[in-house]
Formats: structure tokens, C-alpha cells, sequence
């Protein structure tokens, strides 16, 4: 990090001399502040002058941005890992408190009622609803050392559908490589444990460079009662690939590279009801975190990508669940399965735990 600032400092400086400004040291002496307040047209013409320097110069660095970040390396610390360990504990007892019988268990239910009306009649419509979530103590956010972490929630419907096929859709992980490309490029089912999964996903992104990890995660599922199924899963490895665009690419040591991705946990949340079935996922992952200077312009690019990320994994659930003709690119032994869903048999039952 400290190398990444000092090359921002360079550009900075290069840039000022290039342009003819003069930066002055501040004085604290009355004598210097004297002068300076009775400073002629000669100084404010200097300052104007300044001013438009630090305009060209910023304009450049944010130009460089993606060369400065995507260059330096990034090491994930104890401290960071710690510290999103305690705000998923934290996020946790919250879900906890929301998922009792009498609480509420899409995010739209929190809302009020003109509002849940509205949001519920425009998902049923086909949209996707959207928001951004941070999960505080007492009133205060949880800090991160050296770490950023994304945190969104969405909700999607599809009609026409029940409860069990949507479980066993996200279920069929042999198959997320199809369902969720090109951010899933490779997908199995490892290991398979009653209400729990062991999965390996190969994650791939082109922008805002290609970049690309071999991820392995731990999902568990639990039946509340007949009409509402909820998962959880958490990353168990994450490593980033040498070369990205290459699929067997030897990986880089956990925890190191470029720091685009060193946690990530999602919640899935299933209701059936409406004739049909609303998902709401919720995710939050943990990054590197985005030096102080360049947050204002970054982060809003960071919300943009976290927010479509989002939207693209319930839309591909979506689109995955709603055509009949899906599963004429299904293997042979996942359409027999689905032939059997459709036929009311019950496939891979989840154990009723109750609200």
C-alpha cells in the first residue's frame, strides 16, 4: 500500500512541475501571514493557475487508477480475517432474530406497508429489487483493518414454480458452470453430506480487469417449514489464478495477488407463495480495501459492479428456473431429475427443523 501511494505522489508532483505550479510551505509565523494576505493580483493569478493544475493532475491519476491498483499486490492480514470473521458473527445473530416465526423473512417485509406493496407488486412484474446493507453494533459500523467488505441483498420471483425444484435447481451445482456463465466458468459437486455440500466453483470476470479464482465453499441448507427453504454457504479457499484467462492456471498462494476477492459468504432465502417462488440472496464479501484518496472516486464504481453482480445472479436463477426447454441442455441425468420434479416426486428431501 505504502508503494501505491508513493507512485500517486509521483504523478502528482510530475504532473504540478509540468504545468509551472509552485506549492508553498505553510508558515506559522504572522510575519508570513502578513504577506500572504496582502498578496497582488500576480498571486491569485498563481493560485487560479494551481487550481487548474490539480484539476489536470487528478484527472491523470484517476486515468492511471486501474495500472496503480492492478499492480500492487495485496497480502491478506490476520487482523482483516478477524475482524469480517466478527461482522458475519454480528450479521448472523441479526438473520437469527429475522428468521423467528413472527419475523420478518424477505427484506421487503421490513418495510412499510405502501412501500412492501409496491416492492412486492414490481418483483412479481419481473424485476429485481436491490439494496445495499451494513451491519453495525450499537449504533456504530464494524471497522475492517486494510479490508473493504461489499454487503448487498436482492429479491427476485419466478412464477409457475414450487418450493423443492427451486431448492434442487441451486442444488445442481455440476451444472452452475451453465447456469451462471461466463462468472462461473467451471462448477462440482465435491462432496455431499445430508443438508450439506461441499462445492468447487471457478469464478471469472473480464471487468474491471480479467481476473479469476478457484473457490471452494461449504453449503447448508435448512427447511423451515413446507413453504420456506433457507442456505447459507461460506468460502472455505480462495485463490486467485496466475494467468486468469487461462482455466488450469497454476493459483497464486491463498491470501495473496491483487485482493479482489478473499471471503465471501451468501444467504439464500426461498418462499413459495403467489404461485410462485421468491428468492432473496444476500452476500457479503471481503476485498482490499481502497486507499483514502481515491475512495470518493472508486467507491461509487465498487457499489455499481457489487450492485449488478447481484442483479446478474438472480437473473440467471431466474432465467434458469422459468424456460421448460432449459433442460434440453442439461445433461442426461439432470433431465431425468427434473422429469421427476415435474412429475411431483420429491428429489434430495430437506429436513424440517420448524420456525
Amino acid at each position: 500500500m505504502g508503494a501505491t501511494i508513493g507512485y500517486v505522489r509521483h504523478l502528482f508532483g510530475g504532473a504540478l512541475a509540468a504545468c509551472g505550479c509552485h506549492l508553498y510551505r505553510e508558515s506559522t509565523t504572522n510575519e508570513s501571514a502578513r504577506k500572504f494576505r496582502s498578496a497582488g493580483c500576480k498571486t491569485r493569478m498563481k493560485c487560479m493557475g494551481l487550481r487548474r493544475c490539480i484539476t489536470v493532475s487528478t484527472l491523470f491519476v484517476l486515468l492511471e487508477f486501474p495500472l496503480v491498483i492492478g499492480c500492487a499486490a495485496a497480502e491478506l492480514k490476520q487482523k482483516t480475517i478477524e475482524a469480517f470473521d466478527y461482522y458475519v458473527r454480528v450479521t448472523d445473530a441479526r438473520m437469527e432474530a429475522e428468521l423467528r416465526p413472527d419475523g420478518p423473512f424477505l427484506w421487503l417485509d421490513t418495510l412499510p406497508v405502501p412501500s412492501r406493496k409496491q416492492l412486492y407488486e414490481r418483483v412479481r412484474l419481473g424485476q429485481t429489487e436491490i439494496r445495499q446493507e451494513k451491519t453495525e453494533e450499537k449504533g456504530k459500523p464494524i471497522e475492517v483493518p486494510d479490508g473493504l467488505i461489499h454487503h448487498w441483498v436482492g429479491v427476485g420471483f419466478v412464477p409457475g414454480i414450487s418450493l423443492q425444484r427451486a431448492v434442487s435447481f441451486l442444488q445442481d451445482y455440476d451444472n452452475h458452470w451453465r447456469t451462471y456463465a461466463p462468472d462461473v466458468r467451471r462448477s462440482k459437486l465435491l462432496e455431499h453430506t445430508d443438508n450439506t455440500f461441499k462445492i468447487y466453483l471457478q469464478f471469472y470476470r473480464e471487468s474491471p480487469r480479467h481476473v479469476s479464482f478457484n473457490t471452494v465453499f461449504e453449503v447448508h441448507y435448512t427447511a423451515l417449514d413446507h413453504m420456506h427453504v433457507i442456505s447459507r454457504s461460506s468460502s472455505l479457499r480462495i485463490a486467485e489464478l496466475e494467468h486468469p484467462d487461462q482455466p488450469d492456471s497454476p493459483e497464486l498462494a491463498v491470501g495473496q495477488g491483487h485482493g479482489y476477492l478473499w471471503r465471501l459468504n451468501n444467504y439464500w432465502r426461498l418462499e413459495e407463495k403467489d404461485g410462485g417462488v421468491y428468492m432473496q440472496v444476500e452476500t457479503i464479501a471481503l476485498s482490499r480495501d481502497i486507499p483514502a484518496m481515491f475512495a470518493w472516486f472508486v467507491n461509487p464504481l465498487i457499489q455499481r459492479v457489487s450492485h449488478q453482480s447481484v442483479a446478474n445472479l438472480l437473473n440467471a436463477t431466474r432465467r434458469g428456473l422459468a424456460p421448460s426447454d432449459r433442460t434440453k441442455l442439461l445433461d442426461p441425468q439432470t433431465q431425468q431429475r427434473r422429469a421427476r420434479e415435474d412429475a411431483g416426486q420429491t428429489v434430495s428431501p430437506i429436513v424440517l427443523v420448524g420456525r
